[in-house]
This record gives structure tokens, C-alpha cells and sequence, in this order.
């Protein structure tokens, strides 16, 4: 019988951590200086991985953010509400997005599915 012991590291999930390289090194390099500052890890020698073992839940929010920013970067927020004075362009991209994410999502479902 082959079985596979639990370890503290699968508990804890910490091993996931490089799973998230992008904003990892984000935060750990100029453009994060700001949050690392509010979540009081400026001063580590890593502090994305301090933020990530030490405090999940302010880890996971950062990263939200980071996440939001960006997508919104990558939908052209800024530039939309600047050339059309508003945000309707850039909530019909959203709109899209979700619609392209989900069919996605459901595309794949349904590959693996029958593998």
C-alpha cells in the first residue's frame, strides 16, 4: 500500500507560493514599495514570501489588487475613460473579458472531460 503522508507544507500550502512569481517580484521590487510599507515588511530581505507565510488573508488581498490593476491595465481603463470621458468602453471590455473567461473555463471543462 503506497500512501502518501500529509506534510505541513501541503497543510499550509506555502509550497504554492512561487505558483504567484509575477507578483511576487512585483511587490519585492520598486512598483510594491507602498505595500510593503502598509503590510510592515519593507524591511525583509524577501517580503513577499514573509507577507505570504506571515499573514495569508493581507497576502491574498494585496495580490486582488495587483490582480484588479492589472486587468484593468490590460483593458485599457485608463486610456478608454480619458479618450470617451466615461467608463462605458472600458465596461463593455470587462463585460467581454468575463464572457471570454468563461467560455474558456467551459471549453476546458469539457476537454478534460473526456481525456
Amino acid at each position: 500500500m503506497n500512501v502518501k503522508a500529509e506534510t505541513w507544507c501541503d497543510r499550509d500550502e506555502h509550497k504554492l507560493f512561487e505558483n504567484y512569481a509575477d507578483f511576487n517580484e512585483w511587490l519585492d521590487g520598486e512598483e510594491g514599495a507602498s505595500l510593503r510599507v502598509a503590510y510592515k515588511v519593507d524591511s525583509i530581505s524577501v517580503p513577499s514570501k514573509a507577507l505570504y507565510v506571515g499573514d495569508k488573508e493581507g497576502y491574498n488581498e494585496a495580490f486582488r489588487g495587483y490582480r484588479k490593476e492589472r486587468r484593468h491595465e490590460a483593458l485599457n481603463q485608463r486610456y478608454l475613460s480619458e479618450q470617451f470621458g466615461d467608463s462605458h468602453w472600458f465596461e463593455r471590455n470587462l463585460q467581454r473579458f468575463d464572457q471570454l473567461v468563461g467560455r474558456l473555463a467551459d471549453a476546458d471543462w469539457s476537454l478534460n472531460a473526456f481525456s
